[in-house]
């Protein structure tokens, strides 16, 4: 339960103290975290207010030798249906908050609680554990991740020079990540550009969430300037297992 609602309130750097020493040793936690995008300051102690509420239910639990197979039925208040009431979650305009007005915002989700007002999410949570020195640990076998990939492309008519900071990202399906992405603009004036996300292999696109982007059309890119842009993505539990890899390439160009 305590990695369920560190992972909920998006807690990752306490979430990394509950998965097994086996994905620690392929990530550490600067890079666990990085990757998922925590929560940090009085948003991160809201969602953890939030997730005192959650409750589970154990539907199977089964140990073969040093692994446990576990199935929990989940529900947690819902994120988004709470947006409206916390700021769409937006981490600035939460920390700008004053004392008296956190207080408030605590107490209210407080009563929606107490008074049973609060709207739910629903789900079904399969974890697989392992037994170590330390107690049984989630085994995310990140050994086993989905790789995914990013490239740019950009015309030669634009003055532009892009990189993504981490070009090559393995993840668990469920799980969100988060990549930046580098434009730098070469020439005297501000470009107006357009950045289309292509995945390939195609008939597998809807499988790759994009959860949040920080470059919605247009984007306008200063003169001699890197700008930089983030993106937070999760791929779909249900992509086969047969496919290992999905690659996203960014195709900037001129705004027409």
């Amino acid at each position: 339960e305590r990695y369920l609602h560190a992972t909920y309130a998006r807690d990752f750097k306490n979430a990394y103290a509950h998965i097994a020493a086996q994905d620690q040793r392929l990530k550490d936690q600067r890079t666990f975290v990085r990757e998922r995008g925590s929560f940090a300051g009085f948003a991160l102690e809201t969602a953890r207010r939030l997730a005192v509420y959650m409750e589970t239910s154990l539907l199977e639990h089964r140990i073969v030798g040093q692994r446990a197979y576990v199935k929990m039925a989940v529900k947690t208040p819902d994120p988004a249906k709470l947006a409206p009431l916390i700021y769409e979650w937006d981490e600035e305009r939460l920390e700008r908050l004053t004392a008296v007005e956190r207080k408030a915002l605590l107490a209210k989700l407080e009563t929606l609680h107490r008074e049973r007002q609060i709207e739910w999410a629903e789900s079904l949570e399969n974890f697989e554990l392992i037994k170590e020195a330390r107690g049984w640990k989630v085994l995310l076998n990140l050994a086993a991740g989905k790789e995914v990939t990013f490239q740019t492309t950009i015309p030669p008519t634009l003055a532009l020079e892009a990189q993504v900071k981490r070009a090559s990202v393995v993840t668990r399906t469920g799980d969100n990540f988060t990549i930046s992405l580098r434009i730098r603009n070469n020439s005297k004036q501000e470009v107006v550009t357009r950045i289309g996300h292509l995945v390939d292999p195609f008939e597998f696109r809807d499988y790759l969430d994009l959860i949040e982007c920080g470059f919605l059309y247009p984007v306008k890119l200063p003169p001699e300037k890197e700008t930089e842009f983030t993106a937070t993505y999760r791929v779909r539990e249900a992509l086969p297992d047969s496919v290992r890899k999905l690659s996203v390439t960014y195709a900037i160009a001129p705004m027409r």
